[in-house]
């Protein structure tokens, strides 16, 4: 960050980062510590809204993730489809001092998936510690066939055109995650929802587009992610906010690492809770995937 930057962290303007500067106090007892292999931590892991209190001002580490979009609608027949929602909102921001206080969090739901045919998911809740400043908006709902996908943290894939044109994805939050995909003009099938990291693939020539993948952030280990059920654990990395998959009219997709959904050919179309991932989409007939929750995860040096 520029040296001198200052942000607002809900009460007044302070440093945006100090070199050196003390970790702060929080008084509420910590989920958990861990050790790096250099630092030890205490972390405080939030899948419900709350509150943390600060005794001394000083640094602290945090990572919010909002509720993902849930799946878009297919149509009135078989082969038409739906898209998948956009994840949650993911954003990690390290060393900024916070200043002393009660701090409240909200930890976003994730938006249901499309009730019936020809209908688009709803967008999911955000996420935020303190102050809007510390948050991301929540996914963006799927497009229903024939349908654009929605803005949100990041954006729902765009519904099969079946008929000539492309329906695009929504737009992702600058910062916060990537757009969907679109589907390509002619095509039944539905594109995939933004993730944290990557966009929404595209929907076309029969295969459903893959969710984007969410964002990597390593704020607590491997181990605790999967102790707490938050994050999606691949290898050595812990992923938040994968998009949700759009279903094609003859292959399905996944959705991406971070909880995001499948669609229903392959299966789990519902994005994970804790996770911020966006929900699966389907062929016409029932209800669609729905996002998952998101969570807020604080950690201070000790």
């Amino acid at each position: 960050m520029v040296a001198g930057a200052k942000i607002w962290d809900g009460a007044a303007w302070v440093p945006s980062a100090g070199s050196g500067a003390p970790w702060a106090t929080i008084s509420d007892t910590p989920t958990g510590n861990f050790n790096d292999g250099t630092y030890d931590w205490d972390y405080w892991v939030l899948k419900t809204s709350g509150s943390l209190t600060i005794t001394e001002e000083g640094l602290l580490d945090i990572l919010t993730v909002s509720g993902g979009g849930g799946g878009g609608g297919g149509g009135d027949y078989g082969a038409y489809t739906g898209a998948g929602g956009g994840a949650g909102g993911v954003l990690r921001l390290d060393t900024n001092i916070f200043s002393v206080g009660t701090k409240t969090i909200l930890v976003g739901a994730g938006g249901p998936g499309a009730g019936g045919n020809n209908s688009p998911g709803s967008d999911g809740s955000k996420s935020i510690f303190g102050s809007d400043s510390f948050g991301a908006s929540g996914g963006g709902g799927g497009g229903q066939t024939r349908g654009l996908g929605r803005a949100g943290g990041s954006g729902g894939g765009g519904g099969g055109p079946i008929g000539a044109g492309v329906y695009v994805g929504g737009a992702g939050e600058l910062g916060r995650g990537f757009p969907g995909g679109n589907s390509i003009s002619g095509s039944f099938d539905g594109a995939g929802g933004g993730g944290g990291s990557a966009p929404g693939g595209t929907g076309g020539g029969g295969g459903g587009g893959a969710g984007g993948n969410g964002l990597v952030a390593n704020i607590i280990t491997t181990s605790i992610a999967t102790s707490q059920a938050v994050g999606e654990v691949s290898g050595s990395d812990v992923y938040y906010g994968g998009g949700g998959a759009g279903e094609g009219n003859s292959t399905g997709a996944y959705g991406g690492l971070g909880g995001g959904g499948n669609s229903a050919k392959i299966g789990s179309m519902n994005g994970v809770q804790n996770t911020g991932g966006g929900g699966g989409s389907k062929e016409s007939g029932g209800a669609v995937g729905s996002g998952g929750s998101g969570v807020v995860i604080v950690r201070t040096r000790v």
